[in-house]
């Protein structure tokens, strides 16, 4: 094979793999979410704006403003939720803080 046909073939065989490798592992939705759930063996949902399936949000108090991203990682009631939210503006810390606690949590670090 010459040098010129090389240069092409090569990169053209690499995208197509690429391309063509999440389509044959089932991986149709975000192939991140395939490779975590195969690695840990949990269920994974990664990225939405909105709170992830299973929240429990009528125990853990949501703060108002957009969300940015929710995910969660687990099985049953092993679940790590993982929720992103953009508030208004830096006092809103400590009305999170606040609602957190008047829900029985507690806090562990300094803002």
């Amino acid at each position: 094979m010459n040098t010129m046909r090389k240069r092409f073939t090569v990169p053209i065989a690499i995208v197509l793999a690429l391309a063509v490798t999440p389509a044959l592992s089932g991986c149709f939705g975000n192939p991140i979410e395939g490779i975590i759930e195969g690695v840990t063996g949990g269920n994974v949902d990664l990225g939405g704006t909105s709170l992830p399936d299973g929240f429990p949000a009528s125990e853990v108090p949501v703060a108002s403003g957009e969300i940015l991203f929710g995910g969660s990682l687990g099985n049953g009631t092993d679940v790590v939720y993982n929720v992103t939210i953009r508030v208004p503006d830096g006092q809103s810390i400590e009305g999170i803080k606040d609602q957190l606690e008047a829900a029985g949590f507690v806090s562990q670090g300094a803002f």
